[in-house]
């Protein structure tokens, strides 16, 4: 098992998504001047226009913020179902192991989705077509890609403690 939990992992990603909705509500320049951001920025060559004005009340920073604060609770609720989900995937992963004729997830296919409209000119949202946002779904993507390693491990761990306590009865 790894250093951190799942649960811990996932219980991070919230107070992580939390501050950077305090901060993109309160101050958003905290961020958007930030030495991350603008390493990224730099490193890959994006958009280096100057960021929109925030005094605005309707600063989409601040829609973001609000936004974040609700990903932050659904990671929060998610969290609490963790132990019952890698209990379900155990089983069905063993499941499927002894069953050759069972379906695999990957021949049901994946819906494609709409393509771009009009909303994002009408709603100021290209304004954050910018370092700012790259630098939030890199680090999402590591995040995430972290906890799934972790839950990964978790999973094969209850496997074979499934698997055992079937061999043994």
């Amino acid at each position: 098992m790894g250093f951190l939990s799942s649960k811990t992992l996932i219980k991070a990603h919230a107070v992580f998504l939390f501050t950077l909705a305090v901060y993109l509500t309160k101050s958003p320049e905290v961020i958007t001047e930030s030495d991350v951001v603008f390493m990224l920025g730099e490193f890959l060559h994006l958009d280096s226009r100057p960021s929109p004005n925030f005094s605005r009340p309707q600063s989409p920073f601040a829609m973001c913020g609000i936004l974040l604060v609700a990903d932050a609770l659904i990671d929060l609720i998610l969290v609490t179902k963790i132990p019952h989900i890698n209990e379900i995937l155990a089983m069905a992963e063993a499941a499927r192991s002894e069953a050759p004729g069972a379906s695999k997830p990957d021949a049901w296919g994946i819906a494609q989705s709409a393509g771009p409209t009009a909303f994002d000119e009408l709603s100021g949202l290209e304004n954050l077509k910018n370092r700012v946002v790259f630098t939030y779904g890199f680090m999402e993507m590591m995040f995430w890609f972290w906890i799934f390693i972790t839950l990964r491990e978790e999973r094969q761990e209850v496997a074979v403690r499934f698997a055992e306590r079937e061999r043994d009865s």
